[in-house]
Parts: structure tokens; C-alpha cells; sequence
């Protein structure tokens, strides 16, 4: 008995998940959201990207390859609370 109200109790809850589902579905479409165009904010070998932020500053810190040199560099571009991006390349390194 208690296993049959388990089972009605699973299917209600997937109804009504799959009904608000349908009914919130029209404003998840991608087209209607906002997304830039993709820039490209390194010239050479990039890796590793990580993305931090406090909520008012973003900061973007990746590697930088050298592949003649074999050293790697790492580099940061952040944004302040005024808007303002700025790039700091190869601030730390070289490291072998």
C-alpha cells in the first residue's frame, strides 16, 4: 500500500515537472538571448583559461605558451567596476 502511494506520489511530481516544463519552455529559447561575438584576446598559445570575479571586478588569468623559448607566461585581463578592460600580458614568468 504505502509502495503504491510512492509510486503515484513519483508520477504526479514528474507530471507537473513535465507541465511546467512546457509552460516555461517558450522564453528558453537561445535565440532571443544576448551573446556577444567571440573576440579573441591572445595572439599566440593559450591555455588552461580561468575566469574569476568578486561581482564587481572580472578578472580572465591563462597561460601563455612559448614553444621556441619552451617557458610559459601567465597573463590576466580584467575589467574594473567602471566597465574599463584592461590586459596585463606575461606578467608573471617565464617559468621552464
Amino acid at each position: 500500500m504505502n509502495r503504491t502511494i510512492a509510486i503515484i506520489k513519483c508520477i504526479l511530481l514528474s507530471a507537473l515537472c513535465a507541465v511546467l516544463f512546457c509552460i516555461f519552455r517558450a522564453p528558453l529559447h537561445a535565440q532571443s538571448m544576448y551573446w556577444e561575438d567571440t573576440v579573441r584576446i591572445t595572439e599566440g598559445d593559450a591555455r588552461f583559461p580561468r575566469v574569476v570575479t568578486n561581482g564587481q571586478k572580472t578578472w580572465v588569468l591563462w597561460e601563455e605558451i612559448d614553444t621556441k623559448n619552451e617557458t610559459i607566461e601567465l597573463s590576466c585581463r580584467y575589467t574594473d567596476a567602471d566597465g574599463t578592460v584592461r590586459t596585463n600580458r606575461r606578467f608573471a614568468g617565464p617559468f621552464p
